[in-house]
Order: structure tokens, then C-alpha cells, then sequence
């Protein structure tokens, strides 16, 4: 914004979303722009935000939504009220000089006020279950003895309100949300060769999410988040003309980013029994009930039961510091047109990492009781499959710098032929912490457990084999430092008229990642340990406590710096009537594209088993179990507890970020523009794409954001390959405004009533995005939960109606021991189809002053758009559409 950094470089997003009034314009590069931009393997956004003139000039506007006016949520049970909603959007402008010709200011203010309830429908314990009544795979009703602390934690759910297939309880708990920006900017004018910008901006935002949001969710109320954020944005700039050739622009830039998300004060562990290390009302709300999941097994209606607690990812947050220095001289000469320029940046992120502080508990129906495998059941008994936590200080004080340099030439060979070239070349130095409190996992350094005790409390005492801390190493990973990214782009035009351009591009665009995966090698011990226990060590009421087994976070020593090969060609017609019609071909190739994986994954195999030093017998006698039994649980692989079954011994899991993964992306696009003339313009766009990857983001969330890790971990490349989560096969958009001629056909209609009228319209149509079927259950014996099933026949055959989606008798599961044959994302969700529309009246009063009324309808036909259908194998729901993604009430 102003040419200076707008990021949040936690969550990827833009710092601070600028009112729309106080944009002057904006440009949005997409693939092969010029040596100049950089830092980003994806589009870039420039935008210039208004300045003042020696005119004074202002605006007012408010937007108003309501309920009164808003269709029902296409589930939304029969004689279920419409949700609340309640939506003002406000501002006003103003601009004008403070010395004539000289010095001018601008300013803006924007607030947003939203109250929306927000549906969902899930599933919560019945009433028999509460006590205790379930039923088995056979059909046959079996009674199980209920724990004490599970007794009291079924009242936690409320009571079943429902009748339906999707699930047996609804709720529309409100929203809440409020935001205030504002923008100042001062421009002077020493003279027609000196200028100086400056711009502050501020924006302050309250969000309370009544559910916890994301994918460590709970669906009834109670346990609801609160985000805060604010960002400061501050820009300096200084522009000096040498003569007509020559200019130079120096600009200092700050920007500013604080987030915090905590959990709302709910129910106390300590209250139920439950023995986190917290006490009831501990700050930040971490003397909450642990984050509780219920996954896997069977179910008695709908979707598994929903998840208890507030989230495991509260509390976090951040304070990010970014200080820009950037200078760039551009000089003319002849047919050349030279820019060179730098981009330095210090980035300070301070950060309170997203940890299970309040605890986290699985229950997944592995531990059987009375024959049942059901999540709800073991949950009854008091029976988690495992359980994490993390204690200590989560505050680190990450530390990173970037040296940017480029140069580029515009050429102008002939009239009619244009070639830019340009070389850029980007350092970022590798991520540190102020206080030396980051550690790392270097597999060399890794040294076995020789010698067998007798019981796991012996196992509290062992050192952290591996662990190396930043004091110990140059850095926990190797940087890069050959970021070369050539550019070239070639405009050729046809005939005398220049009617017809040819354009073609290539360029290497580097990414930056920079608080995500790197910035996760604060979650390690000796600094931040965390409790990782597994069955049967763990139960009501003490499920949580120190153990030998902590789950590491750290990345890759070969973590390279992911860039993208980018190159297009199109062809560029004018027409007449002030049309432009283009088409053409645009391309991209990722290279060491970043995703989490698992490198220390439970051996499923005798031949990898026969390889564990210490040995099978030598690690179950380590972790207690009797001696008869050993012979047992070593004759059966798949009762062996994952614990044993890993590399390197004392970590269950070692997720690790690394950058194996590739994707290639083609595209035919063609568009059709109008400019203004006659009162209409319009513009139509058509893509037909493709998008391969082995991941769509380093989560590898899936387009569903069900699925973390691969399914299996040894065997990324070839195993995860598959259509991107974002692949969308085809893609129309089209827009128009319409400038009616009321007074012409109205000749008698007075003209404040017949002028002014206007008519505005957004389509959208596209095809649906691909997901993977999971089977809810560990068949595989990884302990990972990434499970996919066997596919024996073509799932997307249909029948594509509300209750099965996709063929779901093309899965079966997957044996025991084994990976399902079924790729990832083999199935595509239901399509996209909206029509928004506007009527706009604008009315003059004078020659300097306009009022302008709008009535817009989103989705205007109420066409109901599905999100995804259920994936889980093991639902009830399997295969069924059961939410709507209400685009409107978010636009």
C-alpha cells in the first residue's frame, strides 16, 4: 500500500484491509510482472491510496444488511427462525489543501458493525447413550459402565432438539463483530522536482466467534473464541527528478500487526476433576476443560459427535514489526528504459505460540471396551486413546532480515516491438529468536536407548537424544543464498494500427515463508516441552502428566526456499465498440513447495521393525510391559503401541517442514471487455485449468480441512499426488454496469427522478473442488488418522443428490497393516453458482455535490450453494451434503 508492505506474515493475509473510498487505484499482477516485484510466488496487489487537492472534497456513506430480507439457510429445520443478522458499514472522507499548491491532506474513517447467527447442525450424546446404552456392530444393545468425570462432562452437551439424518441438534448462536480504521495523508510539494508523502493508517478490531472456528472445532455453544487484532501501518516517501530522464524514489516503511485469540471462559477442568496443572480461572482460560475429540467408530446418527472444549490452537498470537527501507532510480536513454532498485526489510515477530495448554484429548474407539469400537464409547468408560499438553513459556521473539536487488530494462526495439528483462535477487537470513530459545531435532545427533528399565516412570529421567538448540548451531536451518529470478516478457503488435498484440513472459519468483513453518521449532523441549501420553497410560482423572514421549516440530536442515516458474502467452484483439477481446495460455511450475510430514511414522512392517535398534522386545520391556505379555504383542503387529514402532525411539511423532512437494498448473483463459460507451460496459472471463500437486499448503488441510499429514509419510511423492484442493476445471465470471436512459424514454419524468439510474450485476459459475475420502479409523496402525480406503469403482458416477453426493460404495475400507489404494482428492464437490445484483440511483445536487442510493441483492435467484460434502467413511452421513457456505452473509 503506498508502496510499502501490507503483510501478515502469520497468516498469510493482507495487514490491513484499506476502505474502499480512500483508494485512489490499484493494479493486480498475477503471473510474469517485471524484476521489480518479488517475494511471492503468487499475485501482487499494488494500491495508491488518495491524496488531497486544492479543492476541499468529501463523502459520507452507510451501508445497511438485515435479516428482514434474507432467504433461510437451505437446512435450517422446518420452523426454525431465520438467524439474526445485523450489519452497518460506515465512513465518510475528506480532502482538500492545507497551502495552496503546495501541501494537501487527506483523510478517511471507516467502521463495520456485524451480529449474525451463525447455524450449525451436528450431533451430541443421546439420552440413552448419557447412560451408558449403545449398540453394537451387530445390532444388538449393549450397556457399558459410565465413568464418574464422563458423567458429568455428558452435561456439557445439551439435550438432542433435532430429527434428522444430518444430525439431532441445531443451534444459531450470534456473531459478534466489530472494526474501526482510519487514514490520514500528507503530500507537499517543494517544488516540480522534490515531493514528499507521508501516510499514517490504524485499524482496531473485536471479533467473538460463538463455536470455536477452524479445524479443531466444537459445534454447540459455549465454547466460543474472542480474536482481537490492530495493525499500524506508517509510509514515508521522497521522490527527486533529475532532469527528464531521470528520477529517484526512496520510501521507509512500518507496518504493525498485533492478533490475539483466546478461548471465552467455559467450563473448569478443575471443577470436573480433571487434573490439567491449572487452576479454575487461570488467565488466558487455560483452566478450561482439555479440548476433547471424538472421532472414529460408529455413530448413532449423522456426523461423529461434536468435539468438547474450547480450541487447542487458544491461547495465540502475535505482535509483528516489519521495518522497510526501499530506493529505485529509473533513467531513460534513447530506447531503454533502466530501473534499478533494493528492498530491505527487518521483520520482528514476536509471537505466543497455539499450544494445548489446557490439554487435548482423543478418544478414536481403538480401545474396544466391551467390543465396541465407537469414540463415544470409550469416552463413556473414560478411555483416551492419547493425550497432549504443552507447559512453560510459549513467548518467542523470532528474528529475520531480507536483501532484495534488481535491475530491468524496457526496450524498445521497433515501434511495434517491446522487450522488458530484468534480473532479481532475494537473501533472507535464516529465523532466530532474541533469547535463544528455539531447538531443533538433527537426526545424526540422535543416540538410542541402550538400556532397559523396568516401568515408564524410569523413562522421565532420559535425556532428549537429538535435541540441538540454537546456541549450539550456526542456524536450524541451511538458508539459500543463490535466489536469482530472471524475468523476461516480449509485446509485439501486428499491423499499422497496432489492433493485434502478441504477449509472452517467463519468470522465477521466490517465495518468502517466514512465521509459519520455520517459526515452529519454538514448540521443542528443552524449552517447551510437551505431554504426549498414549493408552493405556492414561484416564480419568490424571490424563495428563510428564512423560519421556514428546511430540517434536522442527524443520528440515535442507528446507530450501520454494520458488515458481511462471510463463504465459496470450494474443490481444481490439474490436469495435470500444471492445478488447484476449486469450491465451497461462502456466506455472512450483518447485520445493512446503508441507508438514511426519519423519518419525510408526513401522508398519516386520521388515522395518527388524530394523529398530533398540530392539522391539528391548522397547516394550523400556515402557513396562510384562514379559509374557511381549511375545504377544509381538506376534501382532497391530496391537504393538505406536510408541515402539517409530525410528527414533522416545518421539511418537517428529513433524517435521520440509519442501518435497511440486505442482504444475495449466490454463486456457479468454475474456471479453467493453469499456463505457453508450452507458454500458461489461466485462466477461472464461478459464479452463488444471492444478497437480502433492500439496496445496504445508497443512496439507485438504479443500475440506480434514486431513493434516500424508496417509503415508514414507511415500509423499507418489502416494499424495493428486488435483490441488484449489483445482477448479472450469471458471466463468462476468460483470456489467448499465447506465439506464430513463429520461429518454420518460421524456416528461422530471429529471432528478428519471436521471441517474443505473443497474449492476456479478456472475458466477464454476465447477466444483476435489477432496479426499478418509475411512475415520487407523487400519494402518500409523496412529496418523490419515487413513484412506480402498476404491474399487468410479466415485464420482453420482448420484449427486442432498443425501449421497458421490458413489460411496466405490470405498471399502483398508485392511489392517495397510494403505488404502484411493488417491487424494479423486472426488469433486458440487459446483458454484451466484448471481449478485444492483440497483443504484444517483442524484445531483449542484455540480459538486451527488447522493447515491443502492439496493444490492447477493445471491439475488437463491440458488443454493453446497460446501462440501461429508468424507468420512465411518459417518452416518458418509457421501451427504449438509452445509451451505453462506457466501452472502460474508461479502
Amino acid at each position: 500500500m503506498d508502496g510499502v508492505d501490507n503483510n501478515n506474515y502469520v497468516s498469510g493475509a493482507v495487514a490491513m484491509q484499506p476502505s474502499i473510498d480512500s483508494i485512489q487505484e490499484f493494479e493486480v499482477q498475477t503471473n510474469t510482472f517485471t524484476a521489480e516485484y518479488g517475494r511471492n510466488s503468487g499475485a501482487i496487489v499494488n494500491l495508491v491510496t488518495r491524496s488531497g487537492t486544492n479543492d476541499l472534497h468529501g463523502s459520507l456513506f452507510e451501508f445497511l444488511r438485515n435479516n428482514a430480507l434474507d432467504a433461510r439457510n437451505f437446512f435450517d429445520p422446518a420452523g426454525f427462525a431465520t438467524p439474526e443478522l445485523r450489519l452497518n458499514q460506515f465512513g465518510a472522507t475528506l480532502g482538500g489543501p492545507i497551502k495552496k499548491d503546495h501541501t494537501f491532506f487527506f483523510m478517511n474513517y471507516e467502521g463495520f458493525r456485524r451480529i449474525a447467527g451463525i447455524t450449525l447442525i451436528t450431533n451430541v450424546p443421546t439420552l440413552a447413550e448419557r447412560r451408558g446404552i449403545f449398540t453394537n456392530a451387530n445390532g444388538q444393545q449393549v450397556t457399558v459402565p459410565v465413568n464418574a468425570v464422563s458423567a458429568q462432562l455428558f452435561n456439557l452437551w445439551p439435550q438432542p432438539n433435532l430429527a434428522n439424518s444430518l444430525g439431532n441438534y441445531v443451534s444459531s448462536p450470534n456473531l459478534t463483530q466489530d472494526t474501526d480504521q482510519g487514514l490520514i495523508k500528507i503530500d507537499h510539494r517543494f517544488d516540480n522536482s522534490d515531493t514528499l508523502s507521508a501516510r499514517y493508517s490504524q485499524s482496531r478490531s473485536n471479533t467473538a466467534y460463538p463455536f470455536t472456528p477452524g479445524q479443531s472445532s466444537t459445534s454447540v455453544p459455549g465454547f466460543g473464541t474472542i480474536l482481537t487484532g490492530s495493525n499500524e501501518l506508517l509510509s514515508l516517501s521522497y521522490t527527486k527528478l533529475f532532469g527528464p530522464h531521470a528520477l529517484n524514489e526512496a520510501r521507509f516503511g512500518f507496518n504493525r500487526t498485533h492478533e490475539l485469540s483466546v478461548n471465552q471462559q467455559g467450563p473448569q477442568a478443575a471443577t470436573y476433576g480433571i487434573n490439567t496443572g491449572y487452576s479454575a480461572g487461570a488467565p488466558m482460560s487455560v483452566g478450561n476443560i482439555p479440548f476433547i475429540t471424538l472421532s472414529g467408530g460408529l455413530v448413532s446418527a449423522g456426523s461423529a459427535v461434536s468435539n468438547l472444549g474450547g480450541s487447542d490452537n487458544n491461547p495465540s498470537g502475535s505482535t509483528i514489526n516489519t521495518f522497510q527501507y526501499v530506493d529505485q532510480f529509473s533513467y531513460t536513454s534513447g530506447r531503454h528504459s533502466w530501473k534499478f532498485g533494493t528492498d530491505i526489510r527487518r521483520l520482528q515477530l514476536n509471537r505466543i505460540y497455539d499450544l494445548a495448554f489446557s490439554g487435548e484429548l482423543v478418544f478414536d474407539g481403538s480401545q474396544n471396551p466391551q467390543g465396541i469400537s465407537n469414540a463415544l464409547v470409550d469416552f463413556a468408560e473414560g478411555l483416551p486413546a492419547s493425550s497432549l499438553q504443552f507447559v512453560g513459556n510459549s513467548e518467542r521473539g523470532l528474528r529475520t532480515s531480507s536483501f532484495d536487488f534488481f535491475a530491468q530494462d524496457t526496450f524498445k526495439f521497433r515501434p511495434n516491438l517491446i522487450i522488458n528483462y530484468g534480473l532479481r535477487y532475494e537473501l533472507n537470513t535464516v529465523l532466530k529468536d532474541v533469547n535463544n530459545l528455539l531447538s531443533t531435532f538433527f537426526p545424526q545427533n540422535f543416540k538410542t536407548y541402550l538400556a532397559p528399565t523396568a516401568s515408564q516412570t524410569d523413562l522421565n529421567a532420559l535425556e532428549q537424544a537429538g535435541i540441538v538448540t540454537q546456541s549450539q548451531v550456526p542456524g536450524i536451518y541451511n538458508g539459500d543464498h543463490l535466489n536469482f529470478a530472471p524475468r523476461i516478457g516480449i509485446a509485439y503488435s501486428l499491423g499499422q494500427t497496432y489492433h493485434t498484440v502478441f504477449r509472452i513472459g517467463y519468470g522465477i519468483f521466490y517465495d518468502t515463508i517466514i512465521g509459519n513453518i520455520p517459526g515452529n521449532v519454538a514448540l521443542n523441549p528443552p524449552y517447551l516441552p510437551d505431554y504426549y501420553n498414549s493408552a493405556p497410560f492414561i484416564g480419568w482423572p490424571q490424563a495428563f502428566g510428564p512423560t519421556a514421549f514428546p511430540v517434536l516440530t522442527i524443520v528440515s536442515q535442507n528446507f530450501s526456499t520454494p520458488y515458481a516458474q511462471d510463463y504465459n502467452f496470450n494474443i490481444q484483439q481490439e474490436l469495435p465498440w470500444n471492445m478488447v477481446l484476449q486469450g491465451g495460455y497461462v502456466g506455472t511450475h512450483g518447485t520445493h513447495l512446503p508441507r508438514f510430514v511426519d519423519t518419525d511414522q510408526a513401522y508398519t512392517t516386520q521388515a522395518q521393525l527388524n530394523t529398530l535398534t533398540p530392539s522391539l522386545t528391548q522397547r516394550l520391556q523400556l515402557i513396562g510391559v510384562p514379559p509374557p505379555v511381549i511375545p504377544i504383542l509381538e506376534s501382532n503387529i497391530g496391537a504393538l503401541p505406536g510408541i515402539v514402532r517409530n525410528q527414533y525411539f522416545g518421539y511418537p511423532k517428529i513433524l517435521t517442514g520440509e519442501t518435497p512437494v511440486n505442482s504444475h498448473y495449466d490454463s486456457l483463459q479468454a475474456s471479453l471487455t467493453k469499456q463505457l460507451t453508450h452507458g454500458l460496459s461489461f466485462q466477461l472471463n472464461y478459464t479452463f485449468s488444471k492444478s497437480i500437486d502433492e500439496a496445496s499448503d504445508f497443512y496439507g488441510s485438504g479443500a475440506n480441512g480434514t486431513t493434516v499429514l500424508p496417509q503415508n509419510n514414507f511415500n509423499i511423492l507418489e502416494g499424495e499426488r493428486g488435483l490441488s484442493d484449489f483445482d477448479i476445471r472450469h471458471r466463468f465470471s462476468g460483470s456489467f454496469v448499465w447506465q439506464i436512459p430513463v429520461k429518454q424514454w420518460l421524456s416528461a419524468a422530471p429529471a432528478a427522478l428519471a436521471n441517474g439510474w443505473e443497474l449492476a450485476g456479478i456472475l458466477t459459475l464454476q465447477t466444483g473442488q476435489p477432496f479426499s475420502v478418509l475411512t475415520g479409523l487407523n487400519n494402518s496402525r500409523t496412529g496418523e488418522g490419515n487413513d484412506r480406503p480402498n476404491v474399487i469403482s468410479n466415485p464420482n458416477t453420482g448420484p449427486h443428490t442432498l443425501q449421497q453426493w458421490f458413489n460411496t460404495a466405490a470405498f471399502v475400507q483398508n485392511p489392517i497393516l495397510s494403505f488404502g489404494n484411493s488417491g487424494r482428492n479423486i472426488v469433486t464437490g458440487p459446483g458454484f453458482h451466484d448471481f449478485d445484483f444492483s440497483v443504484i440511483k444517483n442524484t445531483r445536487f449542484g455540480e459538486r455535490a451527488n447522493l447515491q442510493f443502492r439496493a444490492e441483492f447477493f445471491n439475488i435467484f437463491n440458488h443454493p450453494n453446497f460446501a462440501l460434502p461429508s468424507n468420512v467413511e465411518s459417518a452416518a452421513n458418509f457421501g451427504a451434503l449438509y452445509e451451505t457456505p453462506d457466501v452472502a452473509q460474508n461479502n
